[in-house]
């Protein structure tokens, strides 16, 4: 006979087992919540000081902006840069603020490496459609070429763009059909006068127009006009591909030039300039800042370029109206008039 009888303890030796079971499963849960929610707080507190060391870095770059505008840095030298990795106590606009590199003392907050290069390899502008800007290129050592480029304003579209640097269409056709912009730079080789007839006896104007193949470089020259005149203007072709545009054009062999930039047809957002085979250095323009913030144990680095404003203000046109305006007089480079204000023929019809 067989006998289904428990052996005694067995029932409480399968509770202890289920017991056990179930504060493993709830150990693990709590454990699990518990490393979740410390996960969290690291994050949190990870965020904060993150975002502190970016406003310690937006500090640092305020800072020496400021110290730039009132000449504390002094732009014509090549760089200039702080003890980094130690307290910045050479940092010259320390001189009006002894403290400036820490921000929060009992919360560990600074900036702890600003460095000031004053001639950086790439010298960029941003120009919107219709704007005008003005870059001083003072070139060290003087390049074999020089490159401009500048990315599209849309999805690379190619196929519509001109086969021919000299063929313009109207704005409605280019638009829908090509995503580039066409760069308009006229370029004046500083003489070191204000005299508008010696600027413009050494000023050229370019088209750089996109294409979808091969550049060439051109050669620009700034000597005055003679007899036989040298080519005052030029359309360039621009090798473009899916991301951007490129001309390349030589002739730079002063010390200095003022570039007024137009773009037409369409905006261009950033325009990229340097040397196109040589190492160049672009001093007396854009500086580039590089500040590194510190909160605790995090780091963020922020680096801007910074164009130092002038006093002087470049006009989009030389005359802006509303209305018809009746010209009647015109003057050439190397030549002079004066305007007629008689009635014989009428001023205007």
């Amino acid at each position: 006979m067989i006998s289904n009888m428990k052996k005694p303890g067995q029932s409480g030796m399968v509770s202890i087992m289920v017991s056990l079971i179930m504060m493993i499963v709830i150990t693990l849960i709590v454990v699990g919540f518990a490393e979740v929610a410390r996960r969290n707080a690291v994050e949190a507190l990870d965020r904060q000081l993150s975002a502190q060391a970016f406003y310690a870095a937006e500090t640092g770059i305020n800072d020496a902006k400021s110290a730039i505008d009132n000449g504390l840095i002094d732009p014509s030298t090549p760089s200039y840069k702080t003890q980094c990795g130690a307290a910045i106590t050479d940092l010259k606009i320390k001189e009006s603020n002894p403290t400036i590199d820490v921000l929060n003392p009992s919360n560990r907050v600074s900036y702890t490496c600003l460095l000031v290069d004053n001639t950086p390899p790439t010298y960029q502008v941003q120009l919107g459609l219709g704007e005008v800007k003005v870059a001083q290129l003072k070139m060290t050592p003087p390049p074999d070429g020089v490159s401009f480029s500048w990315p599209n304003s849309g999805s690379g579209n190619l196929g519509q763009c001109p086969n021919d640097a000299k063929t313009f269409k109207v704005p409605s056709q280019w638009v829908a059909r090509c995503e580039y912009g066409v760069l308009r730079a006229d370029i004046y080789a500083d003489q070191g006068t204000t005299d508008p007839i010696n600027a413009a006896n050494h000023t050229v104007t370019v088209f750089m127009v996109p294409q979808n193949g091969g550049s060439v470089s051109q050669t620009l020259d700034f000597t005055p006009p003679t007899s036989g005149s040298p080519q005052r203007t030029y359309a360039v072709p621009a090798n473009c591909d899916n991301s951007n545009c490129k001309a390349i054009l030589k002739g730079f062999t002063g010390p200095s030039y003022y570039v007024r930039f137009t773009a037409i047809y369409e905006p261009i957002s950033t325009i990229t300039i340097q040397g196109d085979t040589t190492p160049t250095k672009f001093t007396g323009g854009v500086t580039v800042i590089d500040v590194t913030g510190k909160a605790q144990d995090v780091i963020r680095r922020i680096q801007v370029r910074y164009t130092p404003p002038k006093p002087t203000l470049y006009p989009m046109n030389a005359i802006q109206s509303s209305g018809d305006i009746c010209k009647h007089f015109s003057i050439a480079p190397g030549t002079s008039a004066t305007p007629d204000f008689s009635d014989d023929p009428p001023l205007c019809g």
